[in-house]
């Protein structure tokens, strides 16, 4: 099947990268002249002229005759024999994706012990109260109590290394629910004594355009033993004029009962916090108990405080031959949020599907029993149709029905799997389910980091990405040249590759706007470099293509070859700017140059430092033509669990490095936005591509 793909690919597909399998492009002229401008494979920098005429000869054999016009129609086979080539394509595609999906390189639920821990939790299981309501600087301040019964997460035993499926005593069933989803040692733990689970803070606000925010953490105490440490939270998401937009809350209304606090939304709306079980939803002003969204609905929170480690514990977690140290112990969060109402849920991407709508993930008759994993990864071969994460990760999810439309965001950087839970997912009989009013229930789970919960009330779909977009920005709007057509593959050999390819696009009259650039352009794949044997004369060229019109692309990655000779290796090593192991060293990892290491752009030092690097004066051979193509952004690290770093310590924050991932794109392009560079670069990263997506829309506040 690979043979017959490689054999009729130049007859149906258009140019592209020559690793993995190409888009299927539907069969036109223009696809196989754009073919033959390629001019051969990317890979095969032999490809002298006398192979290029075998090869030519070869195709002749094939279609008949050799014309002399490569773009001309006589290079396609006859219509009678296309669709079977089609249809043999097609399959050859379909098994060749689905045997190439690497299934035993990622994790599922089963192997990921914060997600079987919050899926083996039962309904009203963990019924949190909530007290002491008050009023401050216009907000709502409560806290909130875990069960009394409640004990820390129990200890963990040392953590296998994980191969391909969960071990034997966890499984999960037909409707994805996990069996026994806790690990533990009973003899350990009675010769435990329990530890202090402290209160939390939980925190409500309200802005304009009926948005509420939802802020749950630890309380912040020095004399706490052991002393508390600050968990995580998002920077840099959102817009940095939000606060102006926050309402002062005059004054809360106690429920007729007593029994929930009641601020206003604007728009007819109010949000109501239950005391006691917690939970917090939003409903038509007035209206009795109707609700619209809620959270912990079915009671499902769960919030693991950090804590020190008891004797008998083993934090660590394997996946294959890789080992994770949790230095803070587990931290995970989980909660369920319900859509009343609602016919269809949709969002959290980013995920391959052939359904807009979310399939369900959990209960009866589901298709697909793992939840949808939020976590960015360098997943290049992938399935068609899977809740597994891809690249990149944004945590919003958007319900419709006939009662409206309503959205929520938790900002959070840790990794999530996300439930969709069929009707009878909670085991209940089915004439009690037909009682209920119509609602889609959803199960949150994180890793790690805070509760910071948006609520959007809509009551339409515009509405929803109004309130949603002015909470992290609208997305930019791209140059008008950036949507026309690129010319793009892996590799153009030399500066004479680029010259025939423009050249070939003017002879065949195709127009195109961007030509790119691949790593190979740079010396020995340190970025910011031209190979100067092969790009001697890399501002000419640029100039040659700005004079038609025309701009060029080069790539950029977030690794740095770990070379003495190359100066910003040299640079970041003395400064001390790498992300760093457990062991507090420059972390060490394997990416396209080899071993690398990692500019920690969490730190706005770093981040300055590194756009500058853009700049006409630190950039030799680049010109106000040239923009930048942001890749490998999870980061990918090769040799690490899941083609990316292990989960370390970052220096500057003191934190697990599991936390921060789904920012890393957004931090990253952060570093080389606008309005972080000098005048003379603003206009390169206006067009920046970023292969990862962040739940950060906007490029820089206008």
């Amino acid at each position: 099947m690979l043979l017959l793909s490689t054999l009729f690919s130049p007859l149906l597909l258009g140019p592209g990268p020559s690793i993995g399998f190409p888009q299927l492009r539907p069969i036109s002229r223009f696809h196989v002249c754009a073919s033959h401008l390629s001019d051969g494979g990317p890979r095969d920098p032999l490809r002298t002229p006398e192979k290029k005429r075998r090869e030519q000869a070869g195709a002749a054999s094939f279609t008949g005759a050799a014309p002399a016009n490569p773009c001309s129609p006589l290079t396609m086979p006859p219509p009678s024999a296309r669709l079977p080539l089609l249809l043999l394509l097609f399959l050859s595609l379909h098994f060749a994706a689905v045997l190439s999906w690497k299934k035993e390189e990622f994790r599922n639920c089963n192997q990921t012990p914060f997600c079987k821990r919050a899926r083996s939790r039962k309904p009203h299981s963990s019924a949190f109260t909530v007290s002491d309501v008050a009023l401050d600087a216009g907000r709502l301040l409560a806290v909130l109590h875990p069960p009394a019964h409640s004990e820390p997460t129990p200890p963990l035993p040392p953590s296998p290394i994980i191969e391909e499926e969960a071990s034997s005593d966890t499984e999960a069933g037909d409707d994805g629910a996990v069996s026994n989803g806790t690990d533990q040692s009973s003899e350990e733990e009675e010769e435990q004594q329990p530890q202090q689970i402290r209160p939390l803070r939980l925190e409500l606000s309200v802005y304009q355009d009926s948005i509420l925010r939802l802020k749950i953490d630890e309380v912040d105490d020095p004399a706490a033993d052991p002393p508390s440490k600050k968990r995580f939270q998002v920077p840099d998401v959102l817009l940095s004029d939000l606060e102006d937009r926050k309402l002062w809350l005059p004054r809360i209304l106690a429920s007729p009962d007593g029994t929930a606090s009641v601020v206003y939304l604007s728009g007819g709306y109010e949000a109501v916090l239950r005391h006691d079980p917690f939970e917090l939803y939003v409903r038509l002003k007035g209206s009795d108990g109707d609700r619209l969204i809620s959270l912990n609905s079915n009671g499902l929170f769960d919030f693991e405080q950090l804590r020190a480690r008891r004797k008998g514990e083993d934090w660590e977690e394997g996946f294959r031959s890789h080992t994770d140290t949790r230095p803070h112990g587990p931290q995970s969060i989980s909660f369920d949020v319900s859509f009343h109402g609602a016919d269809f849920v949709y969002g959290i991407p980013e995920h391959a599907s052939t359904s807009l709508a979310l399939r369900s993930t959990r209960g009866p008759g589901v298709e697909h029993s793992e939840p949808y994993r939020l976590f960015n990864l360098d997943v290049f071969e992938y399935l068609h149709d899977s809740p597994f994460g891809l690249y990149g990760s944004i945590p919003f999810m958007l319900s419709h029905g006939a009662r409206g439309t309503f959205g929520f965001f938790w900002l959070n950087a840790a990794e999530m799997q996300i439930d969709v839970l069929a009707p009878g997912w909670d085991g209940l009989p089915a004439a009690d389910r037909e009682r209920q009013t119509k609602r889609i229930d959803t199960l949150w789970m994180s890793e790690a980091g805070i509760v910071d919960a948006f609520f959007f009330v809509g009551p339409e779909p515009k509405d929803v990405i109004r309130q949603y977009t002015s909470v992290t920005g609208t997305p930019a709007m791209p140059q008008q040249f950036a949507v026309a057509y690129h010319q793009c593959r892996w590799n153009y050999r030399d500066e004479d590759d680029v010259a025939g390819v423009d050249a070939g696009f003017d002879d065949h009259d195709i127009p195109y706007d961007v030509l790119w650039l691949d790593i190979d352009h740079t010396d020995g794949k340190r970025y910011f470099t031209w190979d100067k044997v092969l790009f001697p004369n890399p501002e000419e060229m640029q100039t040659k293509l700005f004079a038609k019109g025309r701009r060029m692309v080069t790539i950029v990655d977030p690794h740095i070859k770990r070379d003495e000779s190359f100066h910003l290796h040299k640079e970041a090593t003395q400064k001390g700017y790498y992300v760093k192991d457990a062991s507090a060293r420059d972390f060490d990892g394997w990416c396209w140059p080899g071993s690398s290491s990692y500019p920690d752009t969490l730190n706005p030092e770093i981040r300055e430092w590194w756009a500058e690097k853009f700049s006409l004066k630190n950039y030799p051979g680049s010109t106000p033509s040239l923009y930048i193509w942001n890749d490998m952004n999870e980061p990918s690290v090769f040799n690490g669990p899941e083609v990316r770093h292990m989960l370390l310590s970052i220096a500057i924050l003191l934190l697990t490095y599991d936390i921060v991932f789904p920012s890393h794109s957004l931090i990253r392009y952060c570093a080389s936005e606008p309005s972080k560079l000098s005048q003379e670069r603003r206009k390169l990263t206006e067009f920046s591509v970023v292969q990862n997506v962040s739940y950060r829309h906007s490029s820089y506040d206008k």
